[in-house]
């Protein structure tokens, strides 16, 4: 069925009824494409068992008898995961207006112009669908250096709960002299060493040689307020007290 939108004559081929099958038949087979969701990267890499005195990495991800998930899409470290998942909301949100357009037989440009849109993000999840990709190097980085990245983190996040309680607007450096100053006490011995803790562990948080000034990895080019609302939200646990007495200049 023609609309009011002019139609280039080329068009005019289009309107046999066995092109209109044809096109129903993709759509019934591409349609069903954006039930689907992504796997996380978390999913994907999942986590380590000990098994038969062996580590082993279990997958997180969803599983029917042993098997992914159908309605899961691998995850494929070296694709753009926002990219993908914007184009798996574009083909959803056009799933019900094509099905009711070609019900219609509705021959327009912005039929046209959706129909292509939709087969293009179908044919990306299509493509991604039948990927095989391998984990490997995520899990021997993860089992290699979680050590290390969790010991950064704690030392984020500690630096964190006492940056934001000194910090205001346009004053960091003062917030992050303040942390210095705690720091530098409890290595002094001025401030005793938290139940648990090692000096050493504080001393991370400074630059050698002379080891009084923090570190650039917690300068605002390295370490955003932002995000350090984000660590101070994961809570308390895992790093020393956060409520200790920070000296007066």
């Amino acid at each position: 069925m023609a609309t009011a939108e002019s139609m280039p004559g080329y068009l005019d081929a289009m309107s046999d009824e066995s092109l209109w099958r044809r096109m129903q038949l993709r759509f019934d087979a591409y349609s069903s494409l954006f039930d689907m969701r992504l796997e996380t990267e978390t999913e994907a890499v999942g986590h380590e068992e000990t098994s038969d005195n062996k580590k082993v990495w279990i997958s997180d991800a969803p599983r029917w008898d042993g098997h992914r998930a159908w309605l899961l899409l691998p995850y494929i470290d070296a694709l753009d995961q926002a990219r993908l998942q914007e184009q798996i909301d574009i083909g959803r949100a056009l799933v019900q207006s094509i099905r009711q357009r070609l019900h219609k037989r509705e021959l327009s440009p912005s039929f046209l112009r959706d129909w292509g849109q939709f087969c293009a993000a179908a044919g990306l999840v299509e493509f991604v669908y039948f990927s095989k990709t391998s984990n490997g190097h995520r899990r021997s980085a993860l089992g290699g250096g979680r050590a290390r990245i969790d010991g950064a983190e704690a030392h984020q996040r500690w630096f964190a709960h006492y940056f934001l309680q000194q910090y205001r607007r346009g004053r960091r450096k003062e917030a992050e002299k303040a942390f210095e100053r705690l720091v530098n006490a409890i290595i002094e011995d001025r401030i005793a060493v938290p139940a648990g803790w090692d000096v050493k562990w504080f001393e991370g948080y400074l630059t050698a040689p002379n080891y009084t000034e923090l570190k650039p990895a917690f300068d605002e080019h390295s370490l955003s307020v932002r995000h350090m609302r984000e660590l101070a939200a994961i809570g308390i646990a895992g790093i020393p007290p956060v409520d200790l007495e920070i000296p007066d200049p």
